[in-house]
C-alpha cells in the first residue's frame, strides 16, 4: 500500500490549528461577555474591575496590570487550553459578595454565555483549517 494516501499527520495537524484558534477565539469572547456583565450588573465605578478581566494562553495574553492587580497567572501547558482570569483583587468581593453585602456575579453569568461560543468557534476553525490545509 502506497503512503500517498496516508493523510492523518496532515488532518491531525489542521485539527489542532483550528482548535487552537477557536480556544483563542473563545477566550477572548468570554472575557468580552464578562466585561458586558459588569456593565449590565452597573458594577463599573472606575472601570478598573472590568479591564482587568483577561485571557492568556501558550500564545499571548491581555493581561493589563493596573493599582489593585493581581500578579498574571501563568500560561496553561496545553496549547488547547486558555484561562479566563480577574487581575483585580477585589473581584471575588463582588462576584461571591461578603457578609455584609450580596455579591452580583458578573464571571459566572459571562462564562455561561460563552458556551454557545465554544461550539460555534469549533465548528468555524476546525472546518475552515481543514480546508486551508486542503488547498496547500
Amino acid at each position: 500500500m502506497s503512503d500517498d494516501f496516508n493523510n492523518w499527520e496532515f488532518l491531525a495537524n489542521a485539527l489542532q490549528i483550528g482548535s487552537e484558534k477557536a480556544v483563542d477565539n473563545t477566550a477572548a469572547a468570554a472575557e468580552v461577555n464578562i466585561q458586558r456583565q459588569i456593565e449590565a450588573n452597573g458594577q463599573v465605578v472606575t472601570g478598573e474591575m472590568r479591564d482587568g478581566i483577561y485571557h492568556k494562553s501558550q500564545r499571548g495574553s491581555t493581561y493589563q496590570s493596573s493599582e489593585h492587580a493581581l500578579d498574571e497567572i501563568p500560561a496553561p501547558s496545553n496549547p488547547l487550553e486558555s484561562d479566563v482570569a480577574a487581575a483585580v483583587s477585589y473581584s471575588v468581593f463582588n462576584e461571591l459578595g461578603t457578609r455584609f453585602r450580596a455579591g452580583k456575579p458578573f464571571f459566572v453569568p459571562g462564562m455561561e454565555n460563552t458556551r454557545k461560543d465554544l461550539d460555534a468557534n469549533l465548528e468555524y476553525y476546525v472546518v475552515q483549517a481543514l480546508e486551508d490545509a486542503a488547498r496547500s
